[in-house]
C-alpha cells in the first residue's frame, strides 16, 4: 500500500507538470511548547518571517494546555498534551524540493 502511495505521487506530479500546473514541494517541523513565549521572542519570530527566504512560511499553534491538562493520562491516549501548553508547527513551501527549512525557521 505504501509503494502504491508513492507511485500514485510520482503519476501525478508527472502529469501535473505536462499539464502546466507546478508542482509544489514542502518542509515541516513542529515542536511542543512548555512555557510562554516571552515578548522578546515573538519579536525574533515576526523578525524572521520578514525575511525572503521565508516568505512562504507558515506556523500554527495547537493548543493544549488549560483544560486539556486536567484529563488524567489513562482517559484518552493522547500523552502528548501532558505539560505542554501548545505545538507549533512551522512549514515553508517552495517549487524546487529542498533538503531543509530556511535557516531559522
Amino acid at each position: 500500500m505504501y509503494l502504491q502511495h508513492i507511485a500514485m505521487i510520482v503519476v501525478l506530479s508527472f502529469r501535473l507538470e505536462i499539464w502546466g500546473i507546478p508542482v509544489l514541494y514542502f518542509k515541516a517541523k513542529s515542536d511542543y511548547v512548555k512555557e510562554p513565549i516571552p515578548v522578546t521572542g515573538w519579536k525574533k519570530i515576526w523578525k524572521k518571517f520578514y525575511e525572503e527566504e521565508a516568505k512562504t512560511a507558515q506556523m500554527i499553534f495547537s493548543p493544549y494546555g488549560g483544560k486539556m491538562d486536567e484529563i488524567s493520562k489513562s482517559s484518552i491516549p493522547f500523552p502528548h498534551r501532558v505539560g505542554n501548553i501548545t505545538k507549533s508547527n512551522t512549514w515553508c513551501i517552495g517549487k524546487k524540493k529542498e533538503k531543509r527549512l530556511p535557516k531559522g525557521i
